[in-house]
């Protein structure tokens, strides 16, 4: 899963020691235990990274699907969330040529494949039958 945030975003914690390093300038810093591992890298000058670089930083041998949220300007197969219940507007949505479904919690006035937001399940099967397909 890759999820982009336009917001500052911190995943560690004031106090501890690799909050601490980095904040003391660290570039990079690895937490690690025998559950999980994460690496933060700082980046302040530097550009947006793009999706693939990001993509490349995974090992791609453990992996069977790569999930993104965000990234709307990529060129890649996607499903939009939309929440009316959220106070959105359709009318704000951009559907491009790289749209193959909408998730919905209504009924949209559109000609596209509209899935059951709340329903993950039904979602989770729209993908594996979407992948199958693309293996053809």
């Amino acid at each position: 899963m890759i999820k982009h945030t336009h917001h500052e975003m911190d995943v560690d914690k004031p106090g501890k020691d690799s909050y601490e390093l980095r904040k003391a300038g660290a570039h990079q810093t690895i937490v690690a235990s025998n559950k999980r591992w994460a690496l933060m890298t700082e980046t302040p000058e530097n550009d947006a990274l793009s999706l693939p670089y990001l993509v490349s930083r995974m090992d791609s041998s453990s992996i069977d699907i790569v999930l993104v949220e965000g990234f709307k300007n990529e060129k890649i197969d996607k499903i939009i969330l939309f929440r009316e219940q959220a106070g959105h507007n359709f009318s704000d949505v951009v559907i491009d040529s790289s749209v193959i479904a909408i998730a919905c919690d209504c009924q949209l006035p559109i000609d596209l494949l509209q899935l059951p937001l709340n329903s993950p399940a039904t979602i989770a099967l729209f993908i594996m039958e979407w992948l199958r397909q693309q293996q053809i």
